[in-house]
């Protein structure tokens, strides 16, 4: 484990970008969200005394689903980011030591070829999510601190308007299992990626992509079929539709507009675990994951 763990601390060294990206698009969202505010504040016919006799109006189960909408709606934005964060570090996690020859160097240590590749693995689809989700929780709490300075600046209780209604576990649960459910879902094309890295000496971005418009392309010309597209594009909305549960009537209608929202409500783990796309995922991943320590132990070299 211990061996891992600094296998896994040598990719964030390596590849800033892992941490870098969540923090600047978190510090982007949080000045997008802080400037309209501000001029909101700034502005006569609003005022923070306004939003308070907003919130007193509203009941508290109204508030809460309003608070929770709004420290959720980054997730979504965050989650594309690790998405194409991940995507990119996997197709340099092999390449680029390859390309400057380092793998010699690490070759001439005590550590296996599965123990590399199994890092890089653990590293996109475990660590970088455990950040994504650090960097997110940050944000929801800056949000928090400052819907809490509006209030008091309106003279309002924070603790009765804000904190009050605010479950931080249901924010919280439901922001983990969003990002961690999508990176269980994304082991396949974290393995895909990652064989890419292990195996092309040259333009691995155009090895990694080019195959997922080429092939439906000729599928479609040549059988008149979209087997290929089917599957592969198909993996998410049926993954998605598996780990997540949708019921209209949890949601505010015309007759309770103001009807409180677990979040959590609208996760199904145990569809998740169950569900075969996950685990043909997972198996896909597996023989990809093989597939690069096989080509990691005998090819050294990358084109520059």
């Amino acid at each position: 484990m211990g061996r891992m763990l600094m296998l896994v601390r040598r990719e964030f060294w390596e590849h800033r970008s892992l941490v870098v990206a969540p923090a600047v698009v978190a510090g982007l969202i949080f000045l997008g969200a802080l400037i309209p505010l501000v001029i909101g504040l700034a502005s006569a016919e609003v005022g923070a005394s306004g939003m308070v006799a907003a919130l007193n109006i509203v009941p508290s189960q109204g508030t809460a689903t309003g608070i929770n909408g709004l420290l959720l709606a980054p997730v979504g934005l965050i989650n594309l980011v690790l998405f194409f964060t991940v995507f990119f570090y996997c197709l340099d996690a092999l390449y680029s030591e390859r390309k400057d020859r380092s793998v010699l160097f690490w070759r001439s240590l005590p550590i296996t070829d599965v123990e590399t590749v199994v890092s890089k693995f653990a590293t996109a689809a475990i660590a970088a999510p455990l950040v994504f989700f650090a960097v997110l929780a940050l944000l929801q709490v800056l949000f928090l601190i400052v819907a809490t300075m509006v209030i008091w600046a309106g003279s309002g209780d924070a603790g009765k308007l804000i904190w009050g209604p605010l479950s931080l576990t249901q924010v919280f649960g439901f922001s983990a299992y969003t990002l961690f459910a999508s990176s269980l879902l994304t082991l396949p094309f974290i393995g895909w990626f990652i064989a890419c890295s292990s195996l092309v000496k040259k333009a691995p971005f155009l090895w990694a992509v080019l195959p997922f418009l080429l092939i439906p392309l000729l599928e479609q010309l040549i059988f008149s079929s979209r087997h290929f597209a089917n599957i592969v594009f198909g993996h998410f909305p049926r993954a998605y539709s598996a780990s997540f549960r949708f019921d209209p009537e949890a949601l505010p209608s015309e007759d309770d507009p103001f009807r409180g929202i677990d979040p959590t409500e609208f996760i199904d783990m145990m569809g998740l675990l169950t569900s075969v796309n996950t685990w043909a995922g997972v198996a896909v991943a597996v023989g990809f994951g093989a597939l690069a320590v096989y080509m990691r132990r005998y090819r050294t070299e990358a084109d520059a």
